[in-house]
C-alpha cells in the first residue's frame, strides 16, 4: 500500500508541475483485457500497456484497446494471459519483460520473438533506455542491451545482487532503474535503498549513510539535478545526485 502511495504521489508532483488550465480532470480510459496494468510505453502516436494479462496496444489515446499477444509465453499455456512486467521502446523495438525472458517485437506487438539473455538473469523487472541501449532491471543486478533489445548481457556492476541468489533473497532484485546522460540511479529492496551510477552503468555506488536503510524502491524518476525515489515509507529526493535523501511526505 504504501509503494503504491509512494508512486501515486510522485505522479501527483509530476501533474502539478504543469500549468493548470480550465476543466483539467482525469476521465476513465477502461481497463485493458480485465488485468492489473504494470507500465505504460509510447511509440509514436500508439500507447501500450503491459499487464498481468499481456499487452494491449490503444492508438486512440487509451479510447480503445487490443490484445498484442502473439509470440509472447502465457500462463497454463494460454497466450492470452501473458505476465509482462515492463515495457522500453528503443527505436522502432517494443521490448517486454516476462517471468520467461525478454522478448522484442518490431511491429507493434503483432508479433514478439524470444531475445538471447545471460544465463540466471532472463528476468527483467524494470527497464530505462538511452540511444539504441536498454538496461534492464533483474534479479541479479543490471543487463544491458546495446542493439534496440535484440541480444543482453549481464553487466558486471558493483551492485550487491549475486546471480544465484536462494529464495530467501527473493526480494533483493533491481525494482527501478532511471538514466538521464551519464546519471543512473538504480532502486532495489536491498540494504541501501538506491544505487547510483555516474558511469554509464559501468560502476555504481551505493547512497551516503544518511538514507534509509531497507526499503522497497518501486520507481525512481531523474529530473535534471533533482533524484525521487518512490518508496515503500514514501517519497524521498535527492539534490545532489543521490549523495543524500531527504523524506517528502
Amino acid at each position: 500500500m504504501r509503494s503504491r502511495m509512494a508512486i501515486f504521489l510522485i505522479g501527483m508532483a509530476i501533474l502539478l508541475s504543469f500549468p493548470q488550465g480550465s476543466g483539467a480532470h482525469w476521465v476513465p480510459a477502461g481497463n485493458p483485457g480485465g488485468g492489473r496494468i504494470t507500465s505504460f510505453a509510447v511509440k509514436g502516436s500508439n500507447l501500450f500497456v503491459s499487464t498481468d494479462l499481456g499487452v494491449y496496444l490503444s492508438p486512440d489515446n487509451g479510447a480503445t484497446w487490443t490484445a498484442v499477444n502473439s509470440g509472447l509465453p502465457g500462463k497454463n499455456g494460454d497466450p492470452g494471459q501473458a505476465f509482462v512486467g515492463c515495457l522500453a521502446v528503443s527505436e522502432a523495438n517494443l521490448v517486454a519483460g516476462t517471468p520467461d525472458g525478454i522478448f522484442i517485437s518490431a511491429n507493434n506487438g503483432k508479433n514478439w520473438t524470444a531475445t538471447s539473455s545471460a544465463e540466471h538473469m532472463h528476468t527483467a523487472y524494470c527497464f530505462a533506455a538511452s540511444g539504441t541501449n536498454i538496461f534492464g532491471g533483474a534479479w541479479c543486478g543490471v543487463l544491458l542491451s546495446t542493439n534496440n533489445g535484440k541480444t543482453w548481457t549481464f553487466m558486471d556492476t558493483d551492485i550487491p545482487l549475486g546471480p544465484y541468489l536462494t529464495v530467501a533473497s527473493k526480494e533483493d532484485y533491481v525494482r527501478s532503474l532511471a538514466v538521464s546522460g551519464e546519471n543512473f540511479v538504480a532502486g532495489t529492496g536491498y540494504e541501501k535503498f538506491v544505487f547510483v551510477s555516474r558511469w554509464n552503468g559501468k560502476s555504481w555506488e551505493t547512497v551516503s549513510s544518511d538514507s534509509p536503510e531497507n526499503l522497497d524502491v518501486d520507481c525512481v524518476v531523474l529530473n535534471g539535478k533533482y533524484f525521487f525515489a518512490g518508496t515503500s515509507r514514501g517519497v524521498f529526493l535527492s539534490k545532489n545526485k543521490g549523495k543524500s535523501w531527504i523524506e517528502r511526505n
